[in-house]
């Protein structure tokens, strides 16, 4: 069962996508401005910023992801939010 930050953050992704938006925005300036010393965190987990090439416009769009470890490597899960919908940064990735 989610957890209410997930279904929060599930909801959000899929009536409330603006807010999102805003939200996400106002993290990477943060995160930005401050070298990665604030804007680190979501929902108390660490966060890292990943820039990916949009495939249609070619321009740089900013991505805060979930920064899992496992062993030495990085685990990067497209999971937009709880959504049934693929995120486009993944997408973009592909």
């Amino acid at each position: 069962m989610p957890s209410i930050s997930g279904r929060a953050a599930n909801v959000m992704s899929r009536h409330l996508p603006w807010l999102g938006k805003k939200g996400t925005e106002r993290q990477v300036k943060q995160f930005r401005q401050s070298g990665g010393t604030k804007g680190d965190t979501l929902m108390g987990k660490p966060v890292f910023l990943l820039d990916v090439v949009g495939r249609s416009s070619g321009e740089l769009r900013p991505v805060m992801l979930m920064l899992v470890r496992r062993d030495d490597d990085l685990v990067v899960i497209g999971s937009n939010g709880g959504n049934p919908a693929t995120p486009n940064w993944y997408k973009n990735l592909m």
